[in-house]
């Protein structure tokens, strides 16, 4: 079908590896996931607590690390 059928899940996983989750953390959500979908269980405090670790979105570059960068582009696109 396409993207707008229903009947599936959609997780943000780039989203959620910038805020920092790896593969210990997915594989606790899958686990979790496995809990609610096939066992019909309630999993909102599990996954509250999870992602309660995860509040700040990361990207690439911060700071310092950033401002090199951009001054490294900045010199090559002739800025």
């Amino acid at each position: 079908e396409g993207f707008t059928a229903s009947g599936a899940l959609r997780m943000g996983v780039s989203e959620m590896t910038r805020f920092g989750f790896g593969k210990k953390e997915f594989e606790q959500l899958a686990a979790m996931m496995a809990d609610c979908i096939l066992r019909d269980r309630d999993i909102t405090e599990d996954v509250a607590r999870l992602r309660s670790g995860y509040t700040e979105m990361k990207y690439c570059f911060s700071g310092d690390a950033f401002d090199r960068a951009l001054g490294e582009f900045a010199g090559q696109i002739g800025l």
